[in-house]
C-alpha cells in the first residue's frame, strides 16, 4: 500500500512489550515502504490458543471432522462405530500430516485420535453421545492441542 504510513511508529521494543499482552502491532519494517501486522496472537489467556495459526488449525479440524462425521447420527454408539470414527478421523489427519500441517516426523508424534470407553461414560453411551478426542501438534509455536468432539449417535435420548 503506497502512501500509507503510521501516525506514530511502533518500535521493536514496543512490539516486544505488547506481544505478551496479545497485541499485534502495526509496523513499517525499514526499507519496505509497507505497513504490516507484526504478530499473529489472540487475546486468549490460554497458552494453547495464544497464536492465530494454532486457533485456525483447530477450528478447521473441528469443523471438518464434525462435517465428515455427520453419518454418526445414523449409527448406534457401539465399539464398531467408535472404531469407524477413529479410522475416519485418523485418515483425515494422516492426509494433513502428509501435507505438512503438523509437527513431528511420524504420525504418532503429530496427532492422536481416541474414541472408546475411555472417552465417554456409560451414561453418555446409553444416551447416544459419542466423544472423540483428537490431539494435534501444531507447526509452531505451541505443543499438543486436544479437541473434544461430542457427537449424537442413533438411538440417543
Amino acid at each position: 500500500m503506497h502512501g500509507v504510513s503510521l501516525a506514530t511508529p511502533v518500535s521493536a521494543d514496543d512490539s516486544e512489550r505488547l506481544a505478551p499482552l496479545g497485541v499485534n502491532t502495526l509496523r513499517e519494517p525499514p526499507g519496505t515502504g509497507a505497513v504490516v501486522v507484526w504478530g499473529a496472537r489472540t487475546l486468549s489467556s490460554d497458552p494453547e490458543w495464544r497464536y492465530l495459526p494454532v486457533r485456525r488449525t483447530a477450528l478447521h479440524l473441528e469443523r471438518s471432522l464434525a462435517a465428515g462425521l455427520g453419518w454418526v447420527a445414523f449409527e448406534p454408539s457401539t465399539p464398531a462405530t467408535w472404531e469407524a470414527i477413529t479410522l475416519a478421523c485418523t485418515s483425515f489427519l494422516e492426509g494433513l500430516f502428509r501435507q505438512g500441517a503438523f509437527q513431528g516426523s511420524t504420525a504418532r508424534e503429530a496427532y492422536v485420535v481416541r474414541c472408546d470407553r475411555s472417552t465417554m461414560t456409560a451414561a453418555e453411551v446409553e444416551a447416544g453421545v459419542v466423544t472423540v478426542l483428537v490431539g494435534f501438534a501444531p507447526l509452531k509455536p505451541a505443543e499438543l492441542v486436544v479437541l473434544r468432539l461430542r457427537l449424537r449417535a442413533a438411538g440417543g435420548r
